[in-house]
């Protein structure tokens, strides 16, 4: 299916990652109304996006799982080994010798539940529901469609993937046969947040139902 053909009228948009590009952009552009579980980790990996959305979370950032990595300006990067997640924002380096990296973890529970119980209510709300991910293979994508399809049933939902090209300019469509599946090249950009240009173009006719 191309993007040019898609439905552009949706009640919720929500970001898949896999990192933090495409929650920053729905945000800068309004298309994003409320945090959801993926939106600011970097989560590469879509075969195990895949099994964390089949499992409805359960294995998800437990704590039992989390290897403190190194530390950055501000934070401790944390990596969960169960599903090969990222966190590079959540947990504030220690400020006191010998105190455990992962000391915020109660806190970073209790908001990473608040945004997974956020995104199964809206999975199973019946809205008509885009989920974006960015760095799929086609081969990823029918699995995490039909994980989106279980979730969204009866109801369905549509997925855009967002892959990138150094020489891209603007958008390009490519064709999966997927049934619900929309995939197009954009702009790499030299920033983590990508190019804002080549991403007003791919969602300038999306609009939010009720705005």
């Amino acid at each position: 299916m191309r993007w040019s053909t898609a439905s552009r009228s949706y009640d919720v948009v929500i970001s898949l990652g896999s990192n933090c590009q495409p929650a920053y952009q729905l945000r800068r552009l309004k298309l994003r109304l409320a945090t959801y579980p993926f939106d600011w980790f970097y989560f590469s990996n879509t075969a195990e996006v895949t099994k964390v959305l089949q499992t409805e979370f359960a294995e998800f950032m437990r704590l039992e799982n989390l290897e403190p990595g190194r530390p950055s300006r501000v934070t401790t990067l944390v990596r969960d080994s169960r599903t090969t997640c990222w966190s590079y924002h959540d947990f504030p380096l220690p400020t006191e010798p010998g105190q455990d990296p992962l000391y915020g973890y109660p806190e970073f529970r209790a908001k990473l539940d608040r945004r997974i119980d956020r995104f199964l209510r809206t999975a199973r709300s019946g809205r008509r529901i885009l989920f974006i991910r960015n760095l799929v293979r086609r081969e990823e994508a029918l699995p995490l469609k039909q994980a989106l399809d279980a979730l969204t049933a009866p109801r369905g939902c549509s997925l855009l993937i967002v892959n990138y090209h150094e020489e891209a300019t603007g958008v390009q469509e490519e064709e999966w046969n997927l049934d619900g599946v929309y995939a197009v090249k954009l702009a790499k950009g030299t920033q983590w947040y990508g190019d804002s240009a080549a991403w007003n173009m791919l969602m300038k006719h999306v609009r939010l139902t009720g705005r």
